[in-house]
């Protein structure tokens, strides 16, 4: 009876740890991802209160900052506390909300508009005072979108109470990914719109489809390590039968979970370096990497012509921006995007081009590596490693229908 016991009390404990950890979701395709997105009721009538709700969770790997959320496709509804209709101006609700990024000759400037100050205020970074540039950004970002998120959310709070675009929008300020090594779930969020249907003439019944729009600054990370002889220890290793010496497919560890990523296409993978000098100071080596849109939605420009409310959100690609870094003996970017060094700067308007996502959602690049000989004359093996950090905004879609119906006359 006391083995029986001993049994049954381990078997709870296995099962209460498996229901534990399965209500951690994880999505290495995704940052956000909306868990509901409905409305009650269905079928409405003028002067029904509608409500829309929105649940929205943390899957990913990194923190999501400055998450908003609009509504789209009740032009001419009603706010349903004031009944005041909704009428919507022609440009975006938060004037000036963008981020402006610019990059020349080894200088770095982030700017945003802080509507606190009235003026745009700038982050910066020199080249070689100390700090990489993918330090800088990797410090800076989360509280760089935090303080535009901050300024964004105050300015549309200031915004006429009758502007109907200020009541669709909703903002959260960060939203934390979940921890499954400690069972701990991803940071959630609800938004909710409460609107008044239009008012139909008799008879009419009509479909009314609302979008309603998630967006929010993400971070993804990725490297890639290439194994590299020199020509003398690749013939030693040849002789012997060495497996190490055997062309594989380049691996990228994506380390965090996030909607884009980064994978290798092409390449030599192991580099084999001839360290001879007369055959010039640098040997060349060519790569092919892609950005690959891996989640449900789409890069967003950080300013467009969104306007909450209207018959739909814009659908041009836009804000993606990495830092690539490489390190090994005498490695270098000889020409990657046409720029030469061991850390380039791929600005907003390159990546915007790139990700134009394609059908595939794939978008390739090239990259030229190049190797200083002398460094490996005495050097038999080495790694070179390419260390990608992305930073986008990011939107992710979902729709409800409401049926309106024209009132009854008795």
């Amino acid at each position: 009876m006391r083995l029986h016991l001993v049994f049954l009390f381990a078997l709870l404990i296995f099962v209460s740890g498996c229901i534990g950890t399965g209500n951690v979701r994880v999505d290495k395709n995704n940052g956000l991802t909306v868990t509901e997105f409905s409305t009650e009721p269905a079928i409405a009538e003028a002067g029904d209160n509608v409500r829309f709700f929105l649940d929205v969770e943390n899957v990913g790997g990194t923190t999501a900052t400055c998450v908003q959320a609009e509504l789209f496709g009740v032009d001419g509804w009603y706010d349903a506390l004031t009944g005041a209709p909704l009428s919507f101006p022609v440009t975006v609700a938060v004037p000036q909300r963008g981020l402006a990024f610019n990059f020349f000759n080894g200088n770095f400037n982030a700017c945003y508009f802080d509507a606190t100050k009235g003026q745009q205020v700038c982050v910066g970074y020199v080249k070689g005072a100390g700090v990489s540039l993918s330090a800088f950004l990797g410090d800076s970002f989360l509280a760089f979108t935090n303080q535009f998120c901050n300024a964004a959310n105050l300015y549309a709070s200031q915004i006429d109470p009758h502007d109907a675009s200020a009541k669709l929008l909703r903002f959260q300020q960060t939203l934390t990914p979940p921890l499954p090594e400690r069972n701990k779930a991803g940071q959630s969020w609800v938004a909710e719109w409460i609107l008044k249907p239009p008012i139909l003439p008799e008879g009419l019944k009509v479909n009314y489809p609302v979008t309603a729009r998630t967006s929010y600054f993400y971070t993804s990370n990725a490297q890639v390590n290439i194994r590299a002889f020199n020509k003398d220890e690749f013939k030693r290793r040849q002789i012997t039968g060495d497996p190490a010496i055997a062309n594989s497919p380049m691996v990228i560890d994506n380390v965090h979970a996030a909607p884009i990523q980064i994978v290798a296409t092409r390449g030599d993978n192991p580099m084999i370096i001839n360290q001879d000098i007369n055959l010039g100071p640098v040997e060349y080596f060519s790569y092919t990497f892609e950005l690959v849109n891996t989640g449900e939605g789409y890069p967003l420009p950080t300013s467009g012509l969104d306007v909450p409310g209207g018959l739909g959100p814009a659908t041009e690609s836009g804000f993606v921006f990495a830092v690539a870094t490489i390190n090994g003996p005498g490695a270098f970017f000889s020409n990657c995007l046409g720029q030469t060094d061991t850390e380039i700067y791929i600005s907003s308007s390159i990546a915007q081009n790139l990700v134009k996502i394609r059908s595939d959602k794939r978008a390739p690049f090239g990259c030229q590596i190049g190797i200083d000989r002398t460094r490996w004359i005495s050097n038999p093996v080495g790694t070179v490693s390419i260390t990608f950090q992305i930073f986008y905004r990011y939107y992710i879609d979902r729709e409800v229908s409401v049926r309106v119906i024209g009132p009854e006359r008795f």
